[in-house]
């Protein structure tokens, strides 16, 4: 299943109140220093100041400069324009400095956060990986609960049993061993990410990509792509797919069948959406094949997870299908009888279907 969403945080997040206090703050300071404060003129300075901070709250220290600079003019019958002018100078000034210190602190900050969620630096690694993490801090589930900073990675290995025996059988399929053969350069990354405790989801699994440069790892846009190729940087890229899984939402039925659904929950998330085929593309060598590569990732939301879960239904992703029928006999091999397998695949279809 898909679930592709992102959250952007405003490291100035504004409150009105504490624009008004601002604005109160420096009016109040420059009537009182100038001696221009009285009960005369008290109700326009109290009009000056809510003007200043709303100014504060929507356009920053520039704009309440430029609003307290031109309303004290008025108040003290100066020179409005220059007045103004001056004030909103000075605004402009610290909302210079506020804006280049944040840039500077602002990579720190995201390397405190990714210390918090991956402390042993497991996500900086290539290839294939397995994983485990664990919430900090138990929250009501939801899909942006589990890719926040209340969880941490603590181990670099599956934990829970049936997961462990799920990508045992998994494996031992042709279709597993040629996703492995994909990362096996250590080029690119491929995450299975078990978390633990988190129950109520609906879902047994969600996951994504990103294509990485800088060492970051974001959706790159087709103009960021296309500065990198055309400087020749196409080695400083490369593309990173998480899959996180959610076993503890099968503890209640027996162990065979937590097995079953897991394996092919596995097969989903490879080989029904286009994440393989998006690090094979980039794997061909070929700039064309590289945009389609990153076209088929933007396109990796949304709609177009239906569209795949669809055609499968419908009989048309054979590479899921070959997967099943290898999966299918490793589980046999197992002692995990045909009834069971039949069983978990139809209430997988069934759950796409809804």
């Amino acid at each position: 299943m898909i679930n592709c969403i992102s959250k952007q945080n405003d490291s100035r997040q504004r409150n009105l109140a504490k624009s008004v206090l601002k604005s109160a703050a420096v009016t109040l300071s420059v009537q009182a220093l100038g001696k221009n404060l009285n009960k005369d003129n008290f109700g326009q300075t109290l009009l000056v100041i809510a003007a200043g901070g709303l100014g504060d709250y929507f356009g920053g220290n520039t704009a309440m400069g430029a609003i307290l600079g031109g309303g004290n003019a008025l108040i003290n019958k100066t020179n409005f324009l220059g007045t103004a002018t001056k004030y909103a100078a000075i605004g402009g000034a610290v909302d210079l400095l506020l804006n280049a210190t944040e840039a500077k602190a602002e990579p720190n900050r995201n390397t405190d956060i990714n210390k918090e969620i991956d402390p042993h630096g497991f996500l900086n690694r290539k290839g294939v990986n397995y994983l485990h993490a664990h919430p900090s801090e138990i929250q009501e589930a939801t899909f942006e609960d589990s890719g926040s900073a209340t969880i941490t990675l603590t181990a670099d290995h599956i934990i829970a049993y049936s997961l462990k025996k799920a990508f045992e059988l998994a494996r031992n399929t042709k279709q597993f061993q040629m996703v492995e053969k994909l990362f096996e350069d250590n080029v690119n990354a491929l995450f299975f990410i078990e978390y633990d405790t988190i129950k109520g989801r609906g879902t047994l699994a969600n996951a994504s990509i990103k294509l990485r440069y800088n060492g970051a790892n974001a959706v790159m846009s087709r103009s960021q792509f296309n500065k990198y190729i055309k400087q020749e940087n196409h080695n400083l890229l490369s593309w990173r797919i998480i899959i996180k899984f959610f076993p503890e939402e099968l503890t209640k039925l027996p162990i065979n069948e937590q097995i079953t659904n897991l394996a092919i929950t596995i097969g989903h998330e490879l080989f029904i959406h286009n994440r393989i085929e998006i690090v094979e593309l980039w794997k061909d060598n070929n700039s064309e094949n590289w945009l389609n590569a990153l076209n088929k990732s933007l396109e990796d939301r949304g709609d177009r997870g239906e569209l795949d879960h669809k055609l499968f239904l419908q009989g048309k992703c054979q590479r899921m299908n070959k997967y099943l029928t290898e999966l299918q006999l490793a589980l046999s091999n197992a002692g995990i009888s045909s009834s069971i397998f039949q069983k978990a695949l139809k209430h997988h279809k069934s759950q796409m279907a809804l």
